[in-house]
């Protein structure tokens, strides 16, 4: 049986297959949604937030959510945690994306959600990046342009609107490298011939970066749209 999140709205439409795909606008006044906007307003205190979306794909989630079991299993089968009962959110971290010129729909709508193979080559491999810090992703963040009439005023105007996703990555155990652009992958576990680290770690512009290198292993969690102004 699929464990959806317990913050998904109409679910009984996912259970029944009747959809795939739910974008639900969330109310601002909402825990969920302060939380996230809490998140957000870290690094970016000034930035005006327009709205908050987040992302029900269940075709996406059921993917995600079957490696985050297989990770779950391989980490508590280790000797050092063996007695820990881990659950989704102690292998996961909420993390932020930006999408460069990719529409977002592009890729809360795909087949692959994030998809690693239109990554360019990065400081540690072709990857997708994520960061802790909102003000790192904004310097990729997906940027429109609306025409719009502002109140007192009667000349229309061009008004830039930018996105970025808080996405939810399998981080899983995880390894702090050196910027390396050769990575395809993340190393062996110690001792291992087959195991390998589930993310690397990194820091760049003022902010800790992770790297995971297969698509499974990050959701879309949240579409956040905001303005600088």
């Amino acid at each position: 049986m699929i464990k959806y999140p317990k913050e998904w709205s109409n679910i009984e439409d996912h259970l029944s297959q009747k959809t795939d795909l739910t974008v639900v606008t969330m109310d601002y006044k909402s825990v969920e949604y302060q939380e996230i906007a809490n998140l957000f307003r870290q690094t970016m205190p000034t930035a005006v937030i327009k709205g908050i979306q987040r992302v029900q794909n269940s075709r996406l989630w059921k993917i995600f959510n079957h490696q985050a079991d297989y990770v779950i299993k391989k980490m508590n089968e280790e000797q050092d945690i063996s007695q820990k009962n881990l659950q989704l959110d102690d292998v996961t971290r909420l993390l932020f994306h930006g999408t460069s010129q990719t529409d977002p729909k592009m890729i809360y709508e795909s087949e692959e959600g994030f998809d690693m193979r239109f990554s360019n080559e990065g400081m540690w491999g072709r990857a997708n990046y994520f960061a802790v810090k909102s003000a790192y992703s904004n310097n990729y963040c997906y940027k429109t342009s609306i025409k719009m009439t502002l109140p007192n005023s009667t000349q229309e105007q061009t008004i830039e609107r930018r996105k970025m996703f808080l996405a939810r990555v399998l981080v899983g155990q995880t390894i702090a490298l050196a910027s390396d652009k050769t990575l395809k992958m993340p190393p062996l576990l110690p001792g291992e011939t087959t195991k390998r680290y589930d993310s690397v770690k990194g820091f760049t512009n003022g902010s800790d970066v992770y790297m995971v290198y297969s698509n499974k292993n990050c959701y879309p969690n949240y579409l956040i749209t905001y303005s600088l102004v």
